[in-house]
């Protein structure tokens, strides 16, 4: 009898939401799921673009690439040109340089120092 029940309430509510409008359907999806998350691409950047963006003279001018798990880091001056992103997820990369000393100028290049960690 109750699983009866709880069947009529879903139908209900079923019924209730297919007559909102997109912007109530998507306060309500927030509401009950939590916010989108949005992944950003697999490479930020075309390789030759990105190359352009990494060149260096002193550990000093690079740093990660802004956004959520970077696998890459670039020369500082091109930082104010990305957009970071609003939220990312909560999981650690060990291969991701997160902050500035996991980047390194080498042979003219910004590196990610943690790229080949396991």
């Amino acid at each position: 009898m109750f699983s009866l029940f709880l069947i009529l309430v879903a139908v209900f509510v079923g019924l209730i939401y297919l007559f909102l409008n997109k912007d109530e359907r998507q306060v309500i999806k927030e509401k009950v799921v939590g916010p989108e998350v949005v992944y950003p691409e697999k490479e930020a950047l075309p390789g030759e673009a990105l190359a352009q963006k990494q060149l260096c003279q002193t550990k000093e001018d690079c740093v990660p690439l802004p956004v959520c798990h970077p696998k890459e880091c670039i020369n500082q001056r091109f930082e104010v040109e990305f957009q970071p992103p609003e939220r990312c997820t909560l999981n650690f990369d060990e291969t991701a340089a997160y902050d500035a000393d996991d980047c390194d100028c080498v042979q003219g290049r910004c590196i990610n120092r943690n790229r080949n960690k396991k």
